[in-house]
Order: structure tokens, then C-alpha cells, then sequence
């Protein structure tokens, strides 16, 4: 009982319980309303270690991959850890390609929203990005995108901003080809946002030997 008043009256120094009615039946009245605080405390700390992460990438499954497979390590981090003082419990979102980048995160079931084109599609059909790829053309490559990108832009930009906004991240992620969207979005929504650098593409010709 003594170690109970403690806790409940920190401030007070508990000599004796046993000739102290009073104050033995005034600690007992006090403690289910000090353990209900303590219960909603807990509960406080446990709902802010939730954290809600968007991930924004676009491109083949080489861009889009490595993020999907970061979502399912964030989330597999709560469900796995044993110490659950430092436990967080993620919430990861998907925002990505159409068709091929929503099935490489339904693949690690983990939600989605495809948000931006199809990548896979447009460098099978697209006769330009064909030739880019086949000749090793990073400049042509590089304009057939952007100009690609800058057409579904507006569009799919007002796409995003729903999807995320409905989804109220607590922190985006974002692929170097996202990340002008996940900034906007990110400012707009006052939330931090990081840069994620899954590594660099050189594309080149192959150069035969003259020796």
C-alpha cells in the first residue's frame, strides 16, 4: 500500500500506514482515478509512436522497388520489435505508376495508389524511348521522359494532392523523380519530407575496342 500511495502522492513521504486511517482510505479513494490518468498517459505516448508514411516514386521497377521494399521494412519494424517502449507502429502508403509500381507494393502487401502513368507501358511502346534505350541515348532518353512528364503533370499533380491529403502522412519519402511533388505536397501539408537516393543510372553506348 505504502509503495502505491507513493506513486500516486510523489510528493509526499509515507512513514507509516498502519495508525493513519485517514490517509490510508484517502490514497485508496485516489488510486483508480491516478491509474485511469496513468492508463490515458500510456495510451497518449503509444498513439504518437503511429507514424503515417507516404511514399512517393515513379519509373521501371528499378526506381520503384527499393521504396516498396523500404514501406514493407517500416512496417515489419512495429509488428517485429519486442521492446515495445522503443516500438513504432508504421503506416505506409504507396504513391506510385500505375499498373507495374501499385502491383510491386500489392506484392509486399502494402497499400497503394497509382498516381502517375504507366512507366512500364510507355518504355515498350513509346517508339522514342525504344530507340533511346536500344542506341544508348541518355539525352534523348532524358527529353522523350520530360517531355512525357510534363504533359500527365497536371493532371496527375492534382491526383497526388488528393491521395495524400485524404491519407494525412506524418512524413513523406521520395524518390529523386517525385520529389519536386513530394516537396509541394509536403509544404503544403507541413510535414518533413525526405529525399530518398536509391543509387545513379549511367546509360552509355557500348564502344567497341580499336586496339
Amino acid at each position: 500500500m505504502a509503495l502505491l500511495i507513493d506513486r500516486v502522492f510523489p510528493e509526499q513521504k509515507i512513514e507509516s500506514m498502519a495508525n493513519d486511517d485517514k490517509r490510508d482510505d484517502a490514497a485508496i479513494g485516489a488510486a483508480p482515478a491516478a491509474l485511469a490518468t496513468t492508463t490515458a498517459e500510456s495510451s497518449a505516448i503509444k498513439e504518437r509512436r503511429k507514424m503515417k508514411v507516404l511514399i512517393c516514386c515513379f519509373g521501371s521497377r528499378g526506381d520503384v522497388q527499393p521504396f516498396a521494399s523500404l514501406g514493407r521494412g517500416l512496417q515489419d519494424y512495429g509488428s517485429s520489435s519486442s521492446n515495445t517502449k522503443d516500438m513504432f507502429e508504421f503506416d505506409v502508403l504507396g504513391m506510385t505508376n500505375v499498373n507495374d509500381g501499385v502491383s510491386i507494393f500489392h506484392s509486399l502487401d502494402l497499400k497503394a495508389e497509382g498516381v502517375h502513368f504507366d512507366m512500364a507501358e510507355f518504355l515498350r511502346e513509346n517508339p522514342e524511348m525504344k530507340k533511346a534505350m536500344e542506341t544508348g541515348n541518355a539525352i534523348q532518353f532524358g527529353m522523350t521522359m520530360s517531355k512525357e512528364f510534363g504533359n500527365k503533370f497536371p493532371k496527375e499533380f492534382v491526383q497526388q494532392w488528393n491521395v495524400a491529403k485524404e491519407f494525412s502522412p506524418d512524413i513523406i519519402i521520395s524518390s529523386t523523380l517525385t520529389f519536386l511533388q513530394a516537396s509541394a505536397i509536403g509544404q503544403a501539408l507541413r510535414i518533413p519530407v525526405i529525399h530518398g537516393k536509391s543509387g545513379s543510372i549511367f546509360m552509355c553506348r557500348r564502344v567497341e575496342s580499336t586496339t
